[in-house]
Protein backbone atom coordinates (compact mmCIF):
# COMPACT_ATOMS: atom_id res chain seq x y z
CA UNK A 1 0.00 0.00 0.00
CA UNK A 2 2.64 2.61 0.87
CA UNK A 3 4.22 1.72 -2.66
CA UNK A 4 1.63 3.93 -3.64
CA UNK A 5 0.55 6.19 -0.95
CA UNK A 6 4.30 8.06 -1.24
CA UNK A 7 4.29 8.64 -5.21
CA UNK A 8 0.28 9.87 -4.75
CA UNK A 9 1.91 11.75 -2.08
CA UNK A 10 4.46 13.92 -3.94
CA UNK A 11 2.28 13.93 -7.04
CA UNK A 12 0.00 16.15 -4.99
CA UNK A 13 2.41 18.17 -3.43
CA UNK A 14 4.03 19.00 -7.27
CA UNK A 15 0.76 19.65 -8.49
CA UNK A 16 0.05 22.12 -5.46
CA UNK A 17 3.20 23.90 -6.31
CA UNK A 18 2.27 24.29 -10.17
CA UNK A 19 -1.01 25.54 -9.03
CA UNK A 20 0.00 28.04 -6.00
CA UNK A 21 3.43 29.35 -7.31
CA UNK A 22 3.48 31.91 -9.80
CA UNK A 23 7.14 30.60 -11.36
CA UNK A 24 5.26 27.19 -12.45
CA UNK A 25 2.27 29.40 -14.48
CA UNK A 26 2.57 29.79 -18.23
CA UNK A 27 2.61 33.31 -19.46
CA UNK A 28 -1.19 33.76 -21.33
CA UNK A 29 -2.06 30.28 -20.74
CA UNK A 30 -2.06 30.31 -16.69
CA UNK A 31 -2.04 27.40 -14.51
CA UNK A 32 -3.82 25.13 -16.00
CA UNK A 33 -1.98 24.67 -19.46
CA UNK A 34 1.42 24.21 -16.99
CA UNK A 35 -0.55 21.19 -14.87
CA UNK A 36 -1.59 19.74 -18.05
CA UNK A 37 1.77 19.23 -19.55
CA UNK A 38 3.30 17.80 -16.40
CA UNK A 39 0.52 15.47 -15.85
CA UNK A 40 0.66 14.48 -19.33
CA UNK A 41 4.72 14.17 -18.92
CA UNK A 42 4.00 12.09 -15.73
CA UNK A 43 2.05 9.49 -18.44
CA UNK A 44 5.00 9.42 -20.73
CA UNK A 45 7.02 8.69 -17.63
CA UNK A 46 4.94 5.91 -16.42
CA UNK A 47 4.77 4.63 -20.36
CA UNK A 48 8.67 4.12 -20.09
CA UNK A 49 8.89 2.59 -16.77
CA UNK A 50 6.62 -0.05 -18.65
CA UNK A 51 8.49 -0.41 -21.47
CA UNK A 52 12.18 -0.72 -19.73
CA UNK A 53 10.22 -3.49 -16.95
CA UNK A 54 7.63 -5.41 -19.72
CA UNK A 55 9.79 -5.04 -23.03
CA UNK A 56 13.41 -4.06 -21.95
CA UNK A 57 13.35 -6.43 -18.84
CA UNK A 58 17.40 -6.32 -19.11
CA UNK A 59 17.97 -4.38 -15.81
CA UNK A 60 21.71 -4.23 -16.47
CA UNK A 61 21.47 -2.56 -20.49
CA UNK A 62 18.06 -0.68 -19.56
CA UNK A 63 18.95 3.03 -19.32
CA UNK A 64 16.82 3.58 -16.32
CA UNK A 65 17.38 0.79 -13.86
CA UNK A 66 21.34 0.69 -14.70
CA UNK A 67 21.46 4.01 -13.51
CA UNK A 68 18.58 3.79 -10.68
CA UNK A 69 20.52 0.41 -9.74
CA UNK A 70 24.13 1.84 -9.03
CA UNK A 71 22.17 5.09 -7.06
CA UNK A 72 20.89 2.49 -4.76
CA UNK A 73 24.07 1.02 -4.16
CA UNK A 74 25.28 4.93 -3.46
CA UNK A 75 22.50 4.78 -0.90
CA UNK A 76 23.25 1.72 1.08
CA UNK A 77 26.70 3.36 1.77
CA UNK A 78 24.65 6.48 3.33
CA UNK A 79 23.04 3.99 5.73
CA UNK A 80 26.52 2.47 6.91
CA UNK A 81 28.53 5.84 7.00
CA UNK A 82 27.12 9.10 5.47
CA UNK A 83 30.66 9.88 5.18
CA UNK A 84 30.80 6.68 2.48
CA UNK A 85 27.79 8.27 0.80
CA UNK A 86 29.92 11.92 0.61
CA UNK A 87 32.99 10.42 -0.44
CA UNK A 88 31.35 8.08 -3.05
CA UNK A 89 29.30 10.91 -4.10
CA UNK A 90 32.32 13.30 -5.10
CA UNK A 91 34.24 10.01 -6.30
CA UNK A 92 36.70 10.99 -3.82
CA UNK A 93 37.12 7.38 -1.98
CA UNK A 94 38.87 5.09 -4.83
CA UNK A 95 41.50 4.17 -2.81
CA UNK A 96 39.55 3.78 0.30
CA UNK A 97 39.72 -0.04 1.76
CA UNK A 98 36.05 0.44 2.98
CA UNK A 99 34.62 2.05 -0.35
CA UNK A 100 35.89 -0.73 -2.56
CA UNK A 101 33.02 -3.38 -2.61
CA UNK A 102 31.16 -0.66 -3.59
CA UNK A 103 33.19 0.63 -6.65
CA UNK A 104 32.98 -3.16 -7.29
CA UNK A 105 29.37 -3.13 -7.92
CA UNK A 106 29.06 -0.23 -9.91
CA UNK A 107 27.85 -1.44 -13.29
CA UNK A 108 27.75 2.25 -15.19
CA UNK A 109 29.83 4.38 -12.89
CA UNK A 110 32.82 4.57 -15.72
CA UNK A 111 32.24 4.47 -19.31
CA UNK A 112 34.64 2.64 -21.96
CA UNK A 113 34.36 5.26 -24.21
CA UNK A 114 34.51 8.68 -22.61
CA UNK A 115 35.27 12.07 -24.47
CA UNK A 116 33.79 14.60 -21.79
CA UNK A 117 35.25 16.32 -18.96
CA UNK A 118 32.62 14.75 -16.80
CA UNK A 119 31.13 11.04 -17.20
CA UNK A 120 27.45 11.89 -17.57
CA UNK A 121 26.88 8.41 -16.44
CA UNK A 122 27.72 9.93 -12.81
CA UNK A 123 25.70 12.87 -13.32
CA UNK A 124 22.32 10.57 -13.05
CA UNK A 125 23.17 8.15 -10.83
CA UNK A 126 24.07 11.17 -8.63
CA UNK A 127 20.40 12.34 -9.53
CA UNK A 128 19.04 9.05 -8.04
CA UNK A 129 20.97 8.81 -5.04
CA UNK A 130 19.51 12.26 -4.05
CA UNK A 131 15.81 11.17 -4.88
CA UNK A 132 16.65 7.95 -2.50
CA UNK A 133 16.65 10.11 0.74
CA UNK A 134 12.63 11.24 -0.34
CA UNK A 135 11.92 7.66 -2.53
CA UNK A 136 12.89 4.89 0.03
CA UNK A 137 13.60 3.16 -3.56
CA UNK A 138 10.20 3.47 -4.86
CA UNK A 139 11.02 4.00 -8.77
CA UNK A 140 7.92 5.95 -9.30
CA UNK A 141 9.02 8.74 -7.09
CA UNK A 142 12.11 8.82 -8.50
CA UNK A 143 10.21 9.49 -12.00
CA UNK A 144 7.73 12.62 -10.40
CA UNK A 145 10.93 14.00 -9.77
CA UNK A 146 12.59 13.52 -12.79
CA UNK A 147 9.83 14.96 -14.54
CA UNK A 148 9.33 18.10 -12.43
CA UNK A 149 13.05 18.80 -12.99
CA UNK A 150 12.50 18.68 -16.79
CA UNK A 151 9.37 20.21 -16.98
CA UNK A 152 10.80 23.22 -15.14
CA UNK A 153 13.49 23.23 -17.52
CA UNK A 154 10.48 23.53 -20.73
CA UNK A 155 8.98 25.74 -18.53
CA UNK A 156 12.62 28.54 -18.44
CA UNK A 157 12.99 27.38 -22.41
CA UNK A 158 9.53 28.80 -23.09
CA UNK A 159 9.27 31.88 -20.68
CA UNK A 160 12.75 32.53 -22.40
CA UNK A 161 10.76 33.13 -25.93
CA UNK A 162 7.74 34.13 -24.58
CA UNK A 163 8.32 37.42 -26.03
CA UNK A 164 9.39 36.99 -29.73
CA UNK A 165 6.13 34.78 -29.44
CA UNK A 166 3.50 36.78 -27.60
CA UNK A 167 0.83 36.46 -30.49
CA UNK A 168 1.59 32.48 -30.91
CA UNK A 169 1.42 31.31 -27.18
CA UNK A 170 -0.24 28.21 -28.05
CA UNK A 171 1.84 27.27 -30.89
CA UNK A 172 4.77 28.34 -28.73
CA UNK A 173 3.30 25.75 -25.80
CA UNK A 174 2.90 22.70 -28.60
CA UNK A 175 6.50 23.26 -29.74
CA UNK A 176 8.14 23.14 -26.23
CA UNK A 177 5.82 20.69 -24.33
CA UNK A 178 4.23 18.52 -27.17
CA UNK A 179 6.94 16.88 -29.75
CA UNK A 180 6.23 13.49 -29.44
CA UNK A 181 10.44 12.95 -28.81
CA UNK A 182 10.19 15.30 -26.07
CA UNK A 183 7.42 14.01 -24.26
CA UNK A 184 8.46 10.58 -24.13
CA UNK A 185 12.17 10.34 -23.80
CA UNK A 186 12.20 13.44 -21.78
CA UNK A 187 10.21 12.55 -19.27
CA UNK A 188 11.69 9.58 -18.44
CA UNK A 189 15.07 8.62 -15.30
CA UNK A 190 17.15 9.31 -18.12
CA UNK A 191 20.11 11.77 -19.06
CA UNK A 192 17.80 13.70 -21.28
CA UNK A 193 15.65 14.69 -18.41
CA UNK A 194 18.90 16.59 -16.82
CA UNK A 195 19.89 18.15 -20.22
CA UNK A 196 16.24 19.76 -20.81
CA UNK A 197 16.91 21.36 -17.23
CA UNK A 198 20.24 22.60 -18.30
CA UNK A 199 19.08 23.57 -22.08
CA UNK A 200 16.44 25.88 -20.48
CA UNK A 201 18.24 27.45 -17.29
CA UNK A 202 20.98 28.57 -20.19
CA UNK A 203 18.34 29.55 -23.09
CA UNK A 204 16.23 31.93 -20.04
CA UNK A 205 19.19 33.47 -19.16
CA UNK A 206 20.23 34.00 -22.25
CA UNK A 207 17.45 35.65 -24.15
CA UNK A 208 16.21 37.28 -21.20
CA UNK A 209 19.67 38.91 -20.58
CA UNK A 210 20.46 40.00 -24.14
CA UNK A 211 16.26 41.76 -24.42
CA UNK A 212 17.47 43.32 -21.19
CA UNK A 213 19.95 44.79 -18.59
CA UNK A 214 22.41 42.74 -16.59
CA UNK A 215 20.25 41.12 -13.99
CA UNK A 216 21.58 38.52 -11.29
CA UNK A 217 19.28 36.01 -11.49
CA UNK A 218 19.51 35.89 -15.80
CA UNK A 219 23.36 35.45 -15.40
CA UNK A 220 23.15 32.70 -12.73
CA UNK A 221 20.79 30.66 -14.88
CA UNK A 222 23.01 30.86 -17.86
CA UNK A 223 25.68 29.89 -15.63
CA UNK A 224 23.93 27.03 -13.68
CA UNK A 225 22.44 26.17 -17.19
CA UNK A 226 26.75 25.91 -18.49
CA UNK A 227 27.52 24.03 -15.42
CA UNK A 228 24.26 21.28 -15.75
CA UNK A 229 25.37 20.54 -19.21
CA UNK A 230 28.60 20.19 -18.79
CA UNK A 231 28.00 17.49 -16.07
CA UNK A 232 25.35 15.52 -18.28
CA UNK A 233 25.85 16.48 -22.37
CA UNK A 234 28.58 18.87 -23.08
CA UNK A 235 28.55 18.32 -26.64
CA UNK A 236 25.16 20.40 -26.31
CA UNK A 237 26.83 22.97 -24.43
CA UNK A 238 29.57 23.21 -27.08
CA UNK A 239 26.72 23.44 -30.05
CA UNK A 240 24.90 26.48 -27.77
CA UNK A 241 28.06 28.68 -27.76
CA UNK A 242 28.57 29.48 -31.59
CA UNK A 243 24.29 29.85 -31.41
CA UNK A 244 24.78 32.24 -28.53
CA UNK A 245 27.97 33.88 -30.42
CA UNK A 246 25.74 34.39 -33.40
CA UNK A 247 22.63 36.08 -31.52
CA UNK A 248 25.08 38.66 -30.09
CA UNK A 249 27.22 39.57 -31.77
CA UNK A 250 24.40 40.44 -34.86
CA UNK A 251 22.49 41.97 -32.02
CA UNK A 252 25.27 44.64 -31.45
CA UNK A 253 26.40 44.73 -34.88
CA UNK A 254 23.07 45.87 -36.21
CA UNK A 255 24.21 45.39 -39.59
CA UNK A 256 21.70 46.24 -42.56
CA UNK A 257 22.79 43.17 -44.38
CA UNK A 258 22.58 40.93 -41.74
CA UNK A 259 22.25 37.44 -43.97
CA UNK A 260 25.26 38.19 -45.43
CA UNK A 261 26.97 38.95 -41.41
CA UNK A 262 25.43 35.72 -40.98
CA UNK A 263 27.36 33.88 -43.04
CA UNK A 264 30.66 35.77 -42.67
CA UNK A 265 30.28 34.77 -38.46
CA UNK A 266 29.54 31.28 -39.79
CA UNK A 267 32.37 31.25 -41.59
CA UNK A 268 34.89 32.55 -38.98
CA UNK A 269 33.05 30.23 -36.64
CA UNK A 270 33.87 27.68 -38.54
CA UNK A 271 37.40 28.52 -39.27
CA UNK A 272 38.10 29.07 -35.61
CA UNK A 273 36.39 25.30 -34.76
CA UNK A 274 38.88 23.77 -36.80
CA UNK A 275 42.22 25.55 -36.04
CA UNK A 276 42.07 25.34 -32.45
CA UNK A 277 44.01 21.85 -32.55
CA UNK A 278 47.15 24.33 -32.99
CA UNK A 279 46.32 25.95 -29.66
CA UNK A 280 46.06 22.79 -28.07
CA UNK A 281 45.76 19.50 -29.84
CA UNK A 282 43.35 18.23 -27.26
CA UNK A 283 40.88 20.54 -28.92
CA UNK A 284 41.45 18.90 -32.40
CA UNK A 285 37.63 18.48 -32.93
CA UNK A 286 37.96 16.60 -36.74
CA UNK A 287 39.82 14.21 -34.30
CA UNK A 288 37.68 13.36 -31.52
CA UNK A 289 34.78 13.37 -33.69
CA UNK A 290 36.23 10.72 -35.97
CA UNK A 291 37.04 8.34 -32.52
CA UNK A 292 33.84 8.41 -31.30
CA UNK A 293 32.21 7.18 -34.52
CA UNK A 294 34.50 4.58 -34.30
CA UNK A 295 33.69 3.95 -30.45
CA UNK A 296 30.05 4.05 -31.77
CA UNK A 297 30.28 1.44 -34.19
CA UNK A 298 32.43 -0.73 -31.94
CA UNK A 299 29.39 -0.26 -29.69
CA UNK A 300 26.91 -1.05 -32.31
CA UNK A 301 28.91 -3.76 -32.78
CA UNK A 302 29.27 -5.66 -29.29
CA UNK A 303 25.59 -4.84 -28.52
CA UNK A 304 24.32 -6.15 -31.61
CA UNK A 305 22.67 -2.73 -32.34
CA UNK A 306 19.24 -4.01 -34.21
CA UNK A 307 18.78 -0.37 -35.49
CA UNK A 308 22.55 0.29 -36.84
CA UNK A 309 23.06 1.45 -40.16
CA UNK A 310 26.01 2.40 -41.75
CA UNK A 311 28.39 4.44 -40.65
CA UNK A 312 29.12 7.93 -41.88
CA UNK A 313 32.95 7.30 -43.75
CA UNK A 314 34.49 11.22 -42.89
CA UNK A 315 38.14 11.05 -42.16
CA UNK A 316 40.00 12.89 -40.14
CA UNK A 317 39.88 16.54 -41.74
CA UNK A 318 37.68 19.82 -41.54
CA UNK A 319 37.20 19.02 -45.71
CA UNK A 320 35.88 15.97 -45.08
CA UNK A 321 33.24 17.10 -42.68
CA UNK A 322 32.33 19.32 -44.30
CA UNK A 323 31.71 17.18 -47.65
CA UNK A 324 29.48 14.97 -45.14
CA UNK A 325 27.69 17.10 -43.58
CA UNK A 326 24.62 17.08 -45.47
CA UNK A 327 24.39 13.60 -45.06
CA UNK A 328 25.04 13.72 -41.54
CA UNK A 329 21.82 16.40 -41.29
CA UNK A 330 19.56 14.22 -43.10
CA UNK A 331 20.35 11.47 -40.76
CA UNK A 332 19.53 13.40 -37.46
CA UNK A 333 17.04 15.13 -38.88
CA UNK A 334 15.20 12.68 -41.12
CA UNK A 335 15.78 9.31 -40.18
CA UNK A 336 14.03 7.21 -39.16
CA UNK A 337 11.73 7.03 -42.05
CA UNK A 338 8.70 5.35 -42.51
CA UNK A 339 10.24 2.46 -44.54
CA UNK A 340 12.67 2.02 -41.36
CA UNK A 341 10.40 1.13 -39.00
CA UNK A 342 11.26 -2.32 -37.09
CA UNK A 343 9.05 -2.23 -34.14
CA UNK A 344 6.84 -0.10 -32.32
CA UNK A 345 9.15 2.48 -30.58
CA UNK A 346 10.56 3.37 -34.22
CA UNK A 347 6.87 4.31 -35.68
CA UNK A 348 6.69 7.49 -33.24
CA UNK A 349 9.87 9.17 -34.42
CA UNK A 350 9.46 8.26 -38.17
CA UNK A 351 5.48 9.61 -37.90
CA UNK A 352 7.27 12.71 -35.83
CA UNK A 353 10.03 13.31 -38.62
CA UNK A 354 7.10 13.06 -41.18
CA UNK A 355 5.13 15.33 -39.41
CA UNK A 356 7.44 18.14 -39.40
CA UNK A 357 8.48 17.76 -43.13
CA UNK A 358 4.78 18.29 -43.66
CA UNK A 359 4.67 21.31 -41.13
CA UNK A 360 7.81 22.84 -43.54
CA UNK A 361 5.75 22.55 -46.84
CA UNK A 362 2.69 24.33 -44.97
CA UNK A 363 5.29 26.85 -44.24
CA UNK A 364 6.82 26.91 -47.66
CA UNK A 365 3.08 27.84 -49.18
CA UNK A 366 2.01 30.26 -46.45
CA UNK A 367 5.30 31.97 -45.70
CA UNK A 368 5.59 35.17 -43.49
CA UNK A 369 8.84 37.08 -43.57
CA UNK A 370 9.82 37.32 -39.82
CA UNK A 371 11.05 40.87 -38.41
CA UNK A 372 14.17 41.59 -37.01
CA UNK A 373 13.93 40.23 -33.71
CA UNK A 374 12.42 37.02 -35.25
CA UNK A 375 15.32 36.79 -38.10
CA UNK A 376 18.13 37.27 -35.04
CA UNK A 377 15.96 34.09 -32.86
CA UNK A 378 16.34 31.81 -36.38
CA UNK A 379 19.74 32.38 -36.88
CA UNK A 380 20.39 31.64 -33.14
CA UNK A 381 18.57 28.39 -33.33
CA UNK A 382 19.37 27.58 -36.98
CA UNK A 383 23.56 27.50 -35.72
CA UNK A 384 22.25 25.28 -32.78
CA UNK A 385 20.36 22.87 -34.86
CA UNK A 386 22.88 22.90 -37.58
CA UNK A 387 26.28 22.36 -35.32
CA UNK A 388 24.30 19.52 -33.36
CA UNK A 389 22.75 18.36 -36.11
CA UNK A 390 26.35 17.68 -38.20
CA UNK A 391 28.30 16.26 -34.77
CA UNK A 392 25.11 13.73 -33.86
CA UNK A 393 25.12 12.54 -37.20
CA UNK A 394 28.62 12.21 -37.66
CA UNK A 395 29.02 10.23 -34.83
CA UNK A 396 25.93 8.38 -34.66
CA UNK A 397 25.05 4.74 -37.02
CA UNK A 398 22.72 3.51 -34.65
CA UNK A 399 18.67 5.06 -35.16
CA UNK A 400 18.26 4.45 -31.68
CA UNK A 401 20.47 6.74 -30.20
CA UNK A 402 19.89 9.10 -33.04
CA UNK A 403 16.16 9.23 -31.63
CA UNK A 404 17.06 10.81 -28.73
CA UNK A 405 20.04 12.43 -29.52
CA UNK A 406 17.97 14.96 -31.55
CA UNK A 407 15.84 15.23 -28.55
CA UNK A 408 17.29 19.50 -28.08
CA UNK A 409 16.97 20.21 -31.67
CA UNK A 410 13.33 19.77 -31.81
CA UNK A 411 11.17 22.63 -30.34
CA UNK A 412 13.86 24.89 -31.93
CA UNK A 413 12.73 23.56 -35.56
CA UNK A 414 8.87 24.54 -34.87
CA UNK A 415 9.95 27.81 -33.65
CA UNK A 416 11.74 28.46 -36.76
CA UNK A 417 8.54 27.37 -38.14
CA UNK A 418 6.08 29.44 -36.17
CA UNK A 419 8.21 32.24 -36.65
CA UNK A 420 7.77 31.90 -40.93
CA UNK A 421 4.29 31.25 -40.72
CA UNK A 422 1.91 33.66 -41.89
CA UNK A 423 -0.85 32.34 -39.71
CA UNK A 424 -3.53 34.63 -40.80
CA UNK A 425 -3.17 33.58 -44.76
CA UNK A 426 -3.29 29.72 -42.97
CA UNK A 427 -6.52 30.29 -40.79
CA UNK A 428 -8.85 32.26 -44.15
CA UNK A 429 -7.82 29.00 -45.91
CA UNK A 430 -8.71 26.52 -43.35
CA UNK A 431 -11.32 28.11 -40.93
CA UNK A 432 -11.94 25.41 -38.45
CA UNK A 433 -7.68 26.22 -37.06
CA UNK A 434 -8.96 29.28 -35.72
CA UNK A 435 -10.14 27.81 -32.93
CA UNK A 436 -7.11 25.77 -32.16
CA UNK A 437 -4.19 28.58 -33.56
Amino acid sequence: MFEIILPLFYLIIFNLLIVRYKFFHLPELGYKAALFAFNLKLIAGVAIWYIYTYYYTDRDTGDQYRYFDDAAIMFEAFKQNPVYFLELFFDLGKNKAELIPFYERFLNWDKEYNYAWVIDNRTVIRFNALVHFFSRGNFHVHTLFMNMLSFSGLLLLFKGVYDLFKTKAKLLFAAVFFMPTVLFWGSGVLKEGILIFGLGLFCFGFFKITHNEINFKYAAAIIMGILVLAMIKVYVLLCLIPAAVTYYGLKKIAFKKIWLAFAVIQLFLVLIIFNLKWINPELDIANKLWFKRNDFVNVAYEWDAKSAIPAIPFDKSAISILIHSPQAIYNTLMRPTVFEIKSVIYAMPAAENLFILALIIIMLFFFKKPNLQEQLFIMFALTFIVYLAVMIGLVTPILGALVRYKLPLLPFILMIIICCLNIEKLIQKIPFLKKIL
